[in-house]
């Protein structure tokens, strides 16, 4: 999830959305695409301290449009729920949904 100190700003899916041409280092922030979401618009998205360490240490800037891909199938990522509830799992934790 992208977000500031205070918190996520952004949900995993619009986070698996992120394009790299979408980032801004310069002023950190990025435009999320929300096609699923009510308004349908691109918003700007703050990115905290935190954020931008873990985006630069991503490998796939080079040889990839989206930030978080597969590494199996190199195609980005469409649903993450089945991975979410096996990591739940194995770490013993009640279910929460993945934005909690």
């Amino acid at each position: 999830m992208l977000g500031t100190t205070a918190g996520p700003i952004c949900g995993i899916g619009e986070a698996m959305s992120v394009w790299w041409h979408d980032v801004d280092r310069e002023r950190p922030n990025c435009t999320v695409q929300s096609p699923g979401a009510k308004g349908k618009k691109a918003r700007s998205v703050p990115l905290s301290d935190a954020a931008m360490e873990m985006i630069d240490a991503l490998d796939t800037e080079k040889d990839h449009d989206y930030l978080v891909i597969n590494k199996r199938t190199t195609k980005p990522y469409t649903a993450i729920a089945k991975r979410w509830q096996r990591i739940r799992a194995r770490a013993g934790r009640e279910f929460r949904r993945g934005q909690d």
